[in-house]
Order: C-alpha cells, then structure tokens, then sequence
C-alpha cells in the first residue's frame, strides 16, 4: 500500500462536483502513464537489437566482463537505468491509481 497522505487543497466551487479527485490526479496518471510507456518504447529498441530481456542481457555482459565490449556496457548502463525509471514510474502510478480508491 502507498504512503499516503490527506491533503487539503482550496478549489473553484466549479471543481466541487462528483469525481473531482479523478479531475485533479488524472493530469498526474496521464503524465507518469506517458513515462512508462518513453521508457519502455526505449526498452524495446535495445530488446530488439540484442535480440533478449535485460535480465539475460546483464548475465551476459556481467559474464563477459574480461572482454570488454564498450558500446554493449553503454547500452547496458542506459538499459538499466530505463529499467529503473519505468519501475519508479510505474510505482507512481500505482500510488495515484490508489488514491482514487
């Protein structure tokens, strides 16, 4: 379950209707939504050219260390990273996702 946290906000008596929360985090889930799916565009492109998941790509260059090959250590790091980005974003949306509940 998230961290969350009241939070009392002034509106416009326009926003006092029936789903005003949605109104208000649906900027936010549309914002971390698009996040995931850069990332994961980004993803795609390095499973394509190494033709395998980042799991077997990181056995294989953490297993071929002695040779280095430095544009698949590049790709690996900026893979990683993707990786971790998505997640965190994913988390976040998540956590918003459950705020409407």
């Amino acid at each position: 379950m998230p961290s969350v946290r009241a939070l009392r906000l002034k509106v416009p008596s326009w926003l006092e209707t029936e789903g005003n929360g949605q109104r208000l985090l649906r900027p936010l889930m549309d914002d971390a939504r698009l996040k995931m799916e850069y990332y994961r565009s980004q993803m795609k492109y390095l499973e394509s050219k190494y033709k395998t998941t980042f799991s077997r790509f990181q056995k294989r260059v953490n297993s071929t260390m002695r040779k280095e090959n430095t544009e698949e250590w590049d790709d690996y790091i900026e893979w990683e990273a993707m990786t971790a980005a998505r997640d965190e974003w994913r988390r976040k949306y998540k956590d918003l996702l459950a705020c409407l509940k």
